[in-house]
């Protein structure tokens, strides 16, 4: 099922506190965020 907008804070926070402690991550991390909401929306289509 779809995960609530507080579900997706926590993971969130959670990834982005993982991230923090390896260098150069932070910006994969945000390449494949964008690359799922383009997915994401074209779903919703």
């Amino acid at each position: 099922g779809m995960t609530t907008n507080e579900e997706f804070k926590d993971a969130y926070c959670v990834v982005m506190d993982f991230i923090d402690t390896r260098p150069n991550t932070r910006k994969l991390f945000h390449a494949l965020l964008n690359e799922m909401l383009v997915v994401l929306k074209e779903e919703e289509k």
